[in-house]
């Protein structure tokens, strides 16, 4: 027995089709911002076709209740079956550089806290310091400590938007040793201290 999902939907964004999209596809450098960019196969046979068939019958299901309320469920099913479809061609799309550089990613995100270093990733993900540091040169155009910083700086604005923390909480919270050298940084990176920042979103 064969079935058809036919699925609609609106996208405004930039597509390629064919061979253009046969070259890898770069994450953006700052993959916590919104912009992402996914790829396809035209055609794949899904590892798991049982939570692709449970999110297309949702659809089924949601697309005849009132529309107010099923708007983000629905959006929340269909993104999760992009992602299934996404992952399933990832493993003949995706370069070992690519798969280095997102590991050496969430790695950094899971203990961004800590105190990390070249050697620590390497140590960690058993490649050599200056092979990852190409690779993520290469797919995020940026080094693993420069990813490390930037992302510890996202992290403190959440915090300064979210809690009443002091700066010096914050600064270790979120990594840095010292406050001063975090303020610095801080401004250095939004232009303008983390107090005058905080004070916007009073």
């Amino acid at each position: 027995e064969t079935v058809f999902y036919w699925i609609h939907f609106n996208f405004a964004g930039e597509w390629t089709n064919g061979e253009e999209a046969a070259a890898p596809v770069h994450p953006p450098r700052q993959p916590w911002m919104s912009a992402y960019t996914m790829q396809f196969p035209q055609s794949q046979m899904l590892p798991n076709f049982t939570l692709a068939l449970r999110q297309l019958a949702k659809l089924m299901e949601l697309s005849t209740e009132n529309r107010s309320s099923a708007f983000l469920k629905e959006q929340q099913s269909f993104l999760e079956l992009l992602r299934l479809l996404e992952e399933g061609g990832e493993s003949r799309s995706a370069s070992p550089a690519m798969k280095l550089a997102e590991s050496t990613e969430a790695y950094i995100k899971q203990y961004y806290q800590a105190d990390l270093k070249n050697e620590t990733l390497a140590e960690a993900l058993h490649f050599h310091p200056n092979y990852i540091v190409r690779c993520m040169k290469e797919i995020y155009d940026c080094t693993p400590m420069a990813y490390l910083q930037e992302y510890r700086l996202e992290q403190a604005k959440l915090l300064l938007i979210k809690t009443e923390w002091s700066i010096a909480q914050i600064a270790e919270e979120v990594g840095f040793r010292h406050t001063p050298y975090f303020s610095s940084c801080f401004k250095q990176y939004c232009g303008m201290p983390p107090l005058q920042f905080r004070r916007q979103f009073l």
